[in-house]
């Protein structure tokens, strides 16, 4: 469709929490510079966007938090890199005491 371009039609995005246990900030920059690392690792580069992100809690009531959007754009995603991403979001999810973790892959969203 355009010339001398590489096509990237896939898009993979997770969102990285500010908060622990729901309502206790934390400084989520050591999350971000992990998943900059995969993300790159897996795809070969990478963006993160500031986003706010909300929900309501059973517990808490309105929860609002500033999340990082990190996203990469590929030409193909294989059941690996779907697999290291997972690992990643398991991971967080313990750490972080999240009931779940948004994983978007190509405008789908999931709540792993």
């Amino acid at each position: 469709m355009i010339k001398n371009a590489i096509h990237l039609k896939n898009k993979v995005s997770i969102m990285i929490p500010s908060t622990k246990n729901a309502i206790e900030k934390i400084d989520n920059e050591k999350y971000v510079n992990e998943s900059i690392i995969l993300f790159s690792e897996l795809f070969g580069g990478v963006t993160v966007l500031n986003c706010q992100g909300g929900y309501i809690s059973s517990k808490y009531g309105l929860i609002k938090e500033n999340v990082k959007n990190v996203f990469s754009y590929c030409e193909e995603l294989t059941p690996e890199n779907i697999a290291s991403i997972l690992e990643f979001i398991e991971r967080l999810k313990v750490e972080l005491k999240q009931e779940c973790i948004a994983l978007e892959i190509n405008n789908n969203m999931y709540l792993v």
